[in-house]
């Protein structure tokens, strides 16, 4: 996927989730080392978004609400997960 990024001349998208993951998590930078504070941010930035919502509701069937009750569930559990505590 990397070599098809790097050849590409499209932009990718999503760019916007990242930062605003890495804004919102930025108090909790100091407390994690760099690379868990990406794989976090990455994490989360896989997770959410419109791809998600697609695979929901076409591949699982599932109406609007329970879409959102499922992803917040999930990124719910990867915060519990990876965010430092204390």
């Amino acid at each position: 996927m990397r070599n098809w990024a790097e050849d590409s001349a499209v932009q990718l998208r999503g760019a916007r989730r990242v930062r605003a993951f890495s804004t919102a998590l930025e108090p909790v930078r100091a407390k994690m080392k760099p690379s868990e504070f990406d794989d976090l941010v990455r994490r989360l930035s896989m997770l959410t978004g419109l791809e998600q919502h697609i695979a929901l509701s076409d591949v699982l069937g599932v109406d609007e609400e329970t879409g959102d009750r499922l992803q917040a569930g999930i990124v719910d559990a990867v915060l519990d997960r990876y965010l430092p505590t204390g």
